[in-house]
């Protein structure tokens, strides 16, 4: 434990900026369904702090989708900036903003700076320039990690795409899962915030301690990512048909394995990598995860509230199938690369855990 705790280091301010995040998640779109609320009811706050009195309104589902879409692409994009329209939620937004505050003064006076010589633009250069050439360069940088060639290139480039799948899938859901559970079970973001806390509390603790275990013991990181989908795919399928509370918690045994699977994607990806371009492989699937995230909100904020008249679970069940194309991949490239493992060095095909191989060792 104590081996683990020296390694801390940029994981605190991570931490806590994550942790502010997932606070802001149930609460901002809680916030949306009272505003848009108040705007149809003629700013009747007692009727609209009221879950169970319009829980299934269909206008007040569209409009609050609508403008979670809005606020989505304006969170993703920098050049924008947005502005908080409401006081009632104060408390929670200063809680999120402490938690923000501490890990930037946390990288101001503890973290290291590596020093290095900027890049001085011509002076007859405009910044435009500068910053095309300079994106022209990182995607040049990404298609030649991409195209060089090298064992498994095919295999690289099916499981970039089946990630992709994967996280356009998570973010998409991810958006919609607080209305839907609104509109289903009643619940605001206190009944939300619990069980979204439990679900995490699961995954995480499953991704710390039965991972490791099992990638020592007897599986390996695409295998995992396989399982991972697989009970995924029952989650989702279970999600689509809650009719009660009961059935929701259900769920939350179910999605503990959830996390093995961008855990195993990353990892079984970089091992089809040298070492000296793991860097540049992790870029590519930020600014991937980054696109998918775009995409998604777009897609799914827009196609869920027109479900609600017929069957809200749809996007939950077309979600469940899309999700055989990464399963399938990922399942099939980790059968080839283990079946051909002598073929290629050990460093780059058999990727390793250092903290874990250190821990192991010295026991």
């Amino acid at each position: 434990m104590i081996r683990y705790l020296r390694m801390l280091g940029m994981e605190i301010p991570l931490f806590l900026y994550m942790l502010g995040s997932y606070l802001n998640y149930p609460v901002f779109q809680n916030l949306i369904y009272e505003k848009e609320c108040l705007l149809k009811y003629q700013q009747n706050v007692t009727f609209c702090r009221d879950v169970g009195a319009y829980y299934n309104d269909k206008d007040i589902q569209f409009a609050a989708n609508h403008f979670y879409f809005i606020s989505s692409l304006t969170l993703l994009c920098p050049s924008l900036v947005t502005t908080l329209l409401a006081c009632g939620y104060a408390v929670t937004f200063l809680i999120i903003l402490g938690l923000q505050l501490i890990a930037l003064l946390y990288l101001l006076v503890l973290a290291k700076e590596t020093e290095f010589e900027p890049v001085r633009p011509d002076e007859h250069t405009s910044l435009i320039s500068t910053t095309g050439k300079q994106l022209v360069t990182v995607i040049r940088e990404f298609y030649r990690v991409l195209t060089k060639s090298r064992p498994f290139r095919l295999i690289l480039a099916l499981n970039l795409l089946a990630f992709g799948v994967e996280m356009l899938i998570f973010s998409g859901l991810s958006d919609i899962q607080y209305s839907y559970l609104r509109y289903k079970l009643q619940w605001g973001d206190k009944k939300y915030g619990w069980f979204s806390g439990l679900s995490y509390g699961i995954t995480t603790a499953a991704v710390l301690f039965l991972y490791p275990v099992l990638r020592m013991k007897w599986m390996s990181d695409g295998m995992l990512a396989t399982l991972g989908l697989f009970f995924k795919m029952i989650s989702l399928f279970m999600f689509a048909f809650v009719q009660n509370e009961a059935m929701a918690y259900s769920i939350a045994g179910v999605v503990m394995f959830n996390r093995f699977v961008s855990t195993g994607f990353r990892a079984f990806i970089s091992s089809l990598i040298d070492m000296q371009e793991q860097g540049k492989i992790f870029s590519v699937i930020s600014l991937l995860e980054g696109i998918t995230t775009l995409v998604a909100t777009s897609i799914y904020n827009n196609l869920y509230p027109k479900t609600l008249t017929f069957f809200p679970g749809l996007l939950y069940l077309i979600s469940a199938a899309l999700l055989l194309v990464p399963l399938s991949i990922v399942s099939t490239s980790d059968f080839v690369v283990r079946s051909r493992r002598p073929e290629v060095s050990e460093g780059i095909l058999n990727s390793r855990n250092d903290v874990i191989d250190e821990v192991s060792d010295s026991n």
